[in-house]
Order: structure tokens, then sequence, then C-alpha cells
């Protein structure tokens, strides 16, 4: 063979080598960033599972609930409160709630219902009668804060006590108004709700944690309040219109309690 012949079959292989080796590091560096990849989403997975496992020491634990609106009725507004205040009493002679909202004017609210197509047909009912009715948005918020005690279901059970006991004096008051159920079963449905009331503030009573006595204070006034709303219902014994008048103020100031309350807790965390 020649020389000639020798050093192009010579650089023939050195150029094989070279294009293997470039190769090879194409391959290597293709396989690297898969596997880079692949350890990126791994970590990504593992951290989300250590914020997120109620077990871990990352998670950061939250109190939380759903907003709702509750649907209130008006018969008239004002400008003045005493005008509203004078045709309020009259409201609630007639077995309205009889409550003064303040809401820019000062509307008389006559009920209150959980459903918007409830309020639309009590409204249009009084539209029909002369009445300027009109239809306002009780609006309690969600409720997101952060929470790292171990009490979190007693605030939950507390908080959601506000919402059932509204559902249940509007529905029980409806009863009552069709003389479905008497007085004294309705008496037997208010007394459950102390009884539940009752045990949620014995509960509220043995919390020792910084963040929960803050809680605990922020629960305290809305608690005792409803308290005093509930048993008030039974000294109207016997008077229909009034008792049902309360009945229906009762539940929407419960509302209206429940509303501040989140308002005061949510804005603890700002």
């Amino acid at each position: 063979m020649s020389i000639l012949a020798k050093k192009q079959l010579k650089m023939s292989k050195i150029r094989s080598k070279k294009h293997k080796k470039k190769l090879f590091s194409l391959i290597f560096v293709f396989v690297f960033c898969i596997l880079f990849f692949l350890l990126i989403i791994n970590i990504s997975d593992i951290f989300s599972s250590l914020i997120t496992n109620k077990g871990s020491l990352f998670y950061q634990k939250k109190l939380e609930t759903q907003s709702y609106i509750v649907y209130s009725v008006s018969l008239e507004n004002f400008d003045n409160i005493e005008d509203a205040n004078l045709y309020a009493v009259k409201t609630q002679q007639q077995g309205g709630a009889g409550f003064v909202y303040e809401s820019g004017e000062k509307y008389v609210l006559v009920s209150s219902y959980p459903s918007l197509s409830q309020a639309k047909e009590i409204k249009e009912n009084l539209t029909n009668l002369g009445y300027n009715s009109k239809i306002l948005n009780l609006k309690v918020d969600e409720l997101l804060i952060d929470y790292n005690g171990d009490n979190s279901a007693l605030f939950l059970e507390s908080l959601n006590f506000f919402k059932s006991t509204y559902q249940k004096l509007q529905s029980s008051t409806i009863s009552f108004d069709k003389q479905s159920i008497n007085q004294k079963e309705l008496n037997s449905i208010l007394a459950n709700m102390l009884t539940q009331l009752s045990q949620l503030q014995s509960n509220m009573q043995t919390l020792s944690q910084s963040q929960d006595l803050v809680l605990k204070d922020a629960f305290s006034v809305p608690l005792d309040e409803t308290k005093k709303l509930i048993e008030e219902l039974f000294y109207f014994v016997g008077e229909d219109n009034i008792y049902t008048s309360k009945l229906k103020q009762t539940a929407i100031k419960i509302v209206i309690l429940n509303k501040n309350l989140v308002n005061k807790i949510n804005a603890m965390q700002n």
C-alpha cells in the first residue's frame, strides 16, 4: 500500500473516531437533558407532596369556608333613619321582619330567603301590591386564612352554625306562617339551637393556643349575640304577628353577625 493510501486510511479512521465521539457527546447531552428534566419534575412532585401532605412539616393548614348569599326583600326605602324606623314598626305589627338595613339608603326588610327565586316571587307580589320593593343581597364572604392550630373543626363548626341556624329559622318561620307547625314545636327547634350553641361555647372555653385565643375572642361576641337573639324569641308566646316578625328579624341579624365575623377574621390575615 502506498504511503498516500496509508495516510488517507489513517485520516479516515481519525475522522471516524471524531464522528463517533461527537455522536456519543450528542447522545450523552440528549440523555442528560431528559434525565435532568425528569429529575426536576420528580423534585417538584416531591415538594408539592410535602406542602400538601398533612403529615409534613411544610404543610400549611388553612381555615376555609365557602361564601353564600341570603336574598332579603325590602318593602320600602328611605333617606333618613327616623322615617325608616317608623315604617319598620308598622311592618313588625303586620308580621314582617321590619328590620332596617342601611346600604346608602335605609331599607325596611320584610323577609329573607336562601334562594333568589323565592325572593323574586315575594318581590313581584309586593310590587304588584304597590310597594317599592327591592331585593338586597346579604353576602357572607368566603373565609380563607392560614391556621396552624389543632381546633379547625371547632371553628368550622361554629362558623357553619350561623348559616345552618339561619336556614332552620327561615324554613321554620315559613312553616309557622303556614300553620304546619305550632309554637310549641318551633320552641323545641329553638331549644335545640341553644343546646348546640352552648356546647360550642363550652368547647371554646378549653382553647389555650395563642392563635386559638385570638379566634376565640373574635367568635365570642357574635356567639353571645346569637344566643341572646334566640333566647328573646321565647318571650313572645301567643303573639303570632310579633313572634313571626321577631323570627324573621333574628334570621337576618344572624346572617349579618356571620358576615361581620368572617370579615373580621379575614382582616386578621392582612
